[in-house]
């Protein structure tokens, strides 16, 4: 493949035209060996072309610069190569700093993941891990608001958690429809975003309503499942800016590593009032008599 700097665009012809029908042969040659030298054509004794190889993480990969100079002497194309050699040098460093930056912006993702997390893992109660969860997720990605829900007998969803709101009432309008949009997912059993982006087909038609009635830019609900079935869903919205794909990535991650912690906490909790009720009733009994406590 042949590209042409500083016109990108230009034709293989043209190309080829301007450096000569040798001009693949002496790549090749410096793709192989390091560089090579030749002249452009018969036509054109004063020109030189002078070639050096372009070192690339993929060692199939062969890729080399081609200059065309005029000739004027030995010292001069020496000094010509040196500059080729420093211009492949560049190249090699940018490739080096971009594969570190790439490497420090996944350390830190990571790192952002495990302390959302920790956060979420480290609360004991179940609802107060789930308002952690939706607060953390309003907090890193800039939503206006998160919300997490969680399939009850495998039939239904409830809502558990809005971020901001340590209660709610759960015959207002906007939790039944919070509710519909994390439904439309997990019907799906995929993740939905709205506006939907070119060349996916999903149904969004809860997200387009529920986003245009609360004046929303975007909005992405994400499935979040266990031992392969789906268990509850969570759903990010913003009013200004739109999600990026890694921000949908790690709240997806985010989700499928706390929600081992949340359904634990969910089915003690879920047993605790039972048993305090039972342990009152006891202590009462000893004080007051059986006859006298409730049945």
């Amino acid at each position: 493949r042949l590209l042409a700097w500083p016109d990108a665009g230009a034709s293989v012809e043209a190309i080829r035209k301007t450096f000569g029908v040798g001009l693949e042969n002496l790549a090749d040659v410096a793709a192989m060996s390091g560089q090579a030298a030749g002249v452009a054509d018969a036509d054109s004794p004063g020109v030189r072309l002078l070639a050096v190889r372009l070192e690339m993480d993929d060692p199939a990969q062969r890729v080399a610069v081609v200059a065309r100079i005029p000739f004027t002497g030995e010292g001069q194309r020496n000094e010509a190569l040196r500059f080729l050699r420093l211009a492949a040098d560049q190249a090699r460093l940018y490739r080096e700093n971009r594969t570190a930056k790439q490497a420090q912006s996944e350390a830190n993702t990571y790192r952002q993941v495990l302390e959302t997390v920790t956060s979420v893992c480290g609360q004991d109660r179940f609802v107060a891990a789930c308002l952690t969860l939706c607060n953390e997720l309003a907090h890193r990605f800039g939503c206006d608001q998160a919300s997490v829900g969680f399939l009850q007998h495998e039939e239904y969803l409830r809502l558990q958690a809005i971020s901001q709101s340590s209660r709610f009432d759960r015959r207002s309008g906007i939790v039944q429809e919070l509710e519909g949009v994390m439904e439309e997912a997990m019907d799906q059993q995929e993740e939905v975003l709205w506006p939907v982006p070119q060349g996916m087909d999903l149904i969004s038609r809860q997200h387009e309503q529920y986003a245009r009635e609360h004046g929303l830019v975007q909005i992405v609900t994400v499935p979040i499942r266990h031992a392969g079935k789906i268990a509850a869903a969570v759903c990010c919205e913003r009013s200004v800016g739109a999600f990026a794909e890694s921000d949908i990535r790690q709240i997806s991650l985010i989700c499928e590593l706390a929600i081992g912690r949340l359904l634990t906490l969910r089915d003690r909790d879920k047993w605790f009032l039972p048993r305090s009720v039972a342990g009152l009733r006891q202590q009462m009994s000893k004080l007051v008599g059986v006859e006298h406590t409730w049945a």
